[in-house]
């Protein structure tokens, strides 16, 4: 069984969209200020799907994993 990450991080961002890795970045400190996170915390998957309106099951199936 494959083990399914919980954690975003900048290199998926921009295998989704094409960003940089400055853009990606960017878009994950909108999201933490979004969700009133602190600078240690991570954002999730499910997060960053329902901030932009994605499929957890597409993103998944994309980043394959």
């Amino acid at each position: 069984m494959k083990n399914k990450r919980i954690i975003i991080h900048p290199n998926d961002i921009m295998s989704l969209y094409g960003f940089s890795y400055s853009t990606a970045i960017r878009l994950m400190k909108k999201i933490k200020k979004h969700y009133k996170k602190e600078k240690h915390q991570k954002i999730t998957i499910a997060e960053f799907c329902r901030h932009e309106g994605l499929s957890i099951e597409e993103m998944r199936e994309v980043l394959g994993y």
